[in-house]
């Protein structure tokens, strides 16, 4: 299998992480390239138009040039961004997909995204629960999921074409690339899908965006997405969990956040 990575040039520090990630936990038979990130310099050369910040309008732009560079490709194509982090359950799960995927309906298949709802993650803590006791990754239908995200993503090689036709009517930038292809599913011109638990997870660096400055929301976000992870380390988690603790919560929030803990845990039934 082919994956692109997108990255900035002046982001030494991602790539070199990236590629030691994968030297360790990518497919002994999948290729890796990398595509140099269009940057905000750019856009404001070229006075790209849209309401859109330089850098997510350079986002959506390497996103759109790498589905159109692959639109002959004979096989899926793997797209991530270079705060993505493969696992030791990703190569064997994706592969395993990738052995049956004509058999699905699809075109893009997310590895992990974001969850931005409480009641939502709440329903996906339990499925964890449910899944992981059986060993069992599920792949979910998005079109009715609230999510967001382009972090690490399959394209049915079947529909590079539709995809870079539809991303092509974009004429002005005012949606985030990941939020255009959550309405593409969600208005069923593609057809979206989800592995969970989540096969691909967020590296150190996702909390110090690219685009935009990290907030207490991101934060929050992205410490939920690497405990859905297949592959998680809770020990390696723990210290960004700590510091949402120490920055952002009260004695309120706390005494709440016992509440919905004790809600998610295996032995907790509902009346």
């Amino acid at each position: 299998m082919k994956c692109i990575y997108i990255n900035l040039e002046r982001a030494t520090g991602r790539r070199a992480q990236l590629e030691a990630n994968w030297a360790e936990y990518g497919g002994s038979d999948w290729q890796l390239e990398r595509f140099p990130a269009v940057d905000a310099r750019y856009i404001e050369e070229t006075n790209v138009p849209g309401s859109l910040k330089p850098g997510e309008k350079g986002c959506f732009f390497s996103h759109s040039a790498v589905i159109e560079m692959n639109r002959g490709a004979t096989a899926p194509i793997f797209i991530v961004e270079d705060d993505m982090v493969l696992g030791q359950s990703t190569a064997a799960t994706i592969n395993n997909f990738l052995g049956v995927c004509d058999s699905y309906d699809w075109d893009i298949a997310y590895t992990d995204v974001c969850i931005p709802l409480p009641q939502t993650m709440l329903d996906l803590v339990k499925l964890r629960h449910e899944l992981t006791d059986s060993g069992e990754v599920r792949l979910l239908d998005v079109k009715d999921f609230p999510f967001a995200g382009s972090t690490a993503y399959l394209v049915n090689h079947r529909s590079l074409d539709k995809l870079a036709g539809l991303l092509a009517q974009e004429e002005e930038l005012n949606y985030p690339y990941d939020l255009v292809l959550r309405r593409l599913i969600y208005e069923r011109k593609l057809k979206g899908l989800v592995f969970f638990p989540f096969v691909t997870s967020l590296s150190d660096e996702s909390n110090v965006s690219q685009i935009q400055q990290s907030v207490s929301a991101d934060v929050i976000w992205n410490g939920f997405r690497r405990l859905m992870w297949v592959d998680r380390d809770l020990k390696k988690v723990w210290p960004s969990i700590e510091q949402i603790d120490r920055e952002l919560c009260d004695d309120e929030s706390r005494l709440l956040g016992v509440l919905f803990a004790g809600m998610m845990t295996k032995t907790y039934t509902e009346k």
